[in-house]
């Protein structure tokens, strides 16, 4: 469904991801007005070199099964980088807090990078220098809105 989904359908969380200049100011945007959508889980951005990371957490950590949301969360960031930035973006490495399932063929095919699972956090790690990437369709006029 990651794969798929429009980001427009998070309401102002998606247009502003999508309005935003830089693939680094949509994911701060997203992690800044994640709250909006849902308050059950938070988007963090850590920003460092030469990789950088989002983390997906929830905030009841006694909900143990989120596997499907955290699966969807990351695939629609991946998403919204090939589609907005660069066809070919690719993350360096997920790590997913749940099991690992039989057949991660999907996951391998989607995300283009090591995948690992039962992992202490839930965490898309990229190569910082994708922050800068332009969104050439940003509309800057409706991101200022």
């Amino acid at each position: 469904m990651g794969e798929v989904v429009d980001p427009k359908l998070f309401d102002v969380v998606g247009y502003s991801a999508l309005n935003s200049a830089t693939v680094g100011e949509a994911f701060a945007r997203v992690a800044r007005y994640h709250s909006i959508w849902t308050d059950g889980a938070v988007v963090k951005v850590e920003i460092s070199q030469p990789i950088s990371a989002i983390i997906y957490r929830y905030v009841d950590e006694s909900i143990g099964e989120h596997r499907q949301d955290s699966e969807m969360t990351f695939a629609g960031f991946v998403t919204l980088c090939r589609m907005a930035a660069d066809p070919n973006w690719t993350p360096t490495l997920i790590e997913f807090q749940h099991p690992k399932p039989d057949d991660i063929s999907e996951h391998v095919r989607l995300f283009r990078c090591q995948v690992k699972f039962n992992s202490t956090v839930n965490r898309l790690v990229f190569d910082s220098s994708s922050l800068a990437l332009p969104i050439a369709t940003a509309d800057p006029g409706l991101c200022r809105m």
